[in-house]
């Protein structure tokens, strides 16, 4: 005969992934909502026109690298972001990679073009589409 207070541990076991599974999935509801999309690529055509510059490129005198090396982390910060949040914001990185390797390979005078796209019109486009179906996942 078994206590009257003790826990099946399959049962233990499956609630506790039922509670893993709830907290997982609404943690994915915190993801950047599209207006807040907006604004980034709001500020991303505001630096691209101040032309803010990262330090240990400068330093080095690569300055024709920056555009794509920016892109590209960033890129791949989205795509590493898009597991815990929405499927739309691993688009958004790969588009951002497919801009960072774009401009590592064209010449100088396009590459602030395609900073600037990527961190104005793709934060734009993304965040409304991301706004019309947040828990897109």
């Amino acid at each position: 005969m078994r206590p009257d207070n003790t826990v099946q541990i399959d049962r233990h076991a499956a609630a506790t992934l039922d509670y893993i599974r709830a907290s997982m999935q609404a943690a994915a509801s915190l993801a950047v909502p599209g207006s807040a999309g907006i604004a980034m690529g709001g500020v991303g055509l505001l630096a691209t026109a101040l032309a803010v510059m990262t330090l240990l490129l400068w330093l080095q005198a690569n300055l024709q690298s920056i555009p794509g090396v920016w892109l590209l982390l960033y890129g791949c910060a989205l795509v590493s972001a898009s597991a815990a949040t929405n499927r739309m914001v691993g688009v958004m990185g790969g588009a951002f990679v497919a801009f960072g390797l774009l401009a590592l390979a064209s010449p100088p005078s396009v590459q602030l073009i395609l900073l600037g796209a990527g961190f104005g019109p793709l934060h734009v486009i993304f965040g409304i589409l991301i706004g019309r179906n947040p828990h897109d996942g």
